[in-house]
């Protein structure tokens, strides 16, 4: 009977916490009250609010970030990956703003791998470019604590194709366009590849992220409009937020 009457509690607990996310009491991304608040709110412990929260975590309708509390799950943003992929345009045609931190910048000589996929040699220079790309789904001013950190990424950039890219690149918030008006690259990917990880340190720290959360991996190899291999990119997205949507080319 101990039994059933607790069971009851954390599942009445969860569907109240249900309709007042179906009710837009709890908006997508933001943080439900803590355990303490809910338990001292419904007269529980809180390992009853525990068990309610997890109904809502199978249920997908929340997610938890470490250190910050359980959050309130919006649809997934979809990434569009087709030859044209960009992310800023891929945001700001759903109403984000997207946002560009450049975490590290550096010239160096072409790793092997690197070197192979783009079709130059070690002794060649490339731009590896370490960003963090996140959204913002407002008009108004930005503050940090209402940025969604979306995607990790590494990116090598031929130097030859682009010299002097790094005198720039802190003053944009997207490279795609400044590729296309400093350079006249009109980039467009001639190879996709999409994996799936588990987040390792670097991804909880950057993506806001749980340890052993869902990553999806883009790596892409890009061409400019004369046919040149000019940019090798790893980005890590968050699985949390983020879904891949990949078109094909119509039948002929």
């Amino acid at each position: 009977m101990k039994q059933n009457k607790k069971y009851f509690l954390y599942q009445k607990i969860a569907d109240i916490l249900i309709k007042d996310i179906n009710q837009k009491k709890y908006t997508a991304n933001e943080v439900l009250p803590s355990e303490k608040k809910l338990a001292e709110r419904y007269k529980v412990n809180r390992s009853t609010i525990r068990q309610a929260i997890d109904i809502l975590l199978e249920k997908d309708l929340v997610y938890r970030r470490q250190g910050s509390g359980t959050f309130v799950k919006e649809n997934k943003l979809t990434y569009h990956l087709n030859d044209r992929s960009n992310f800023t345009q891929n945001l700001l045609e759903i109403g984000y703003l997207p946002c560009l931190k450049i975490i590290s910048s550096k010239l160096i000589p072409a790793p092997f791998n690197i070197a192979n996929s783009l079709n130059i040699t070690q002794n060649d220079l490339v731009f590896r470019i370490k960003t963090l790309r996140s959204a913002f789904f407002s008009t108004e001013e930005i503050s940090d604590k209402e940025i969604t950190p979306l995607c990790l990424s590494t990116s090598y950039f031929v130097e030859k194709k682009c010299p002097n890219l790094l005198s720039s690149v802190y003053q944009t918030n997207s490279i795609y366009s400044l590729l296309k008006n400093r350079y006249n690259i009109s980039p467009y990917r001639t190879k996709n590849i999409v994996e799936v990880s588990l987040s390792n340190r670097e991804d909880n720290q950057y993506l806001n992220i749980q340890k052993n959360s869902p990553i999806l991996i883009s790596i892409s190899l890009v061409k400019d409009s004369d046919e040149n291999f000019f940019e090798y990119t790893v980005s890590r997205f968050s699985g949390e937020i983020v879904s891949f949507e990949i078109s094909f080319p119509p039948i002929l």
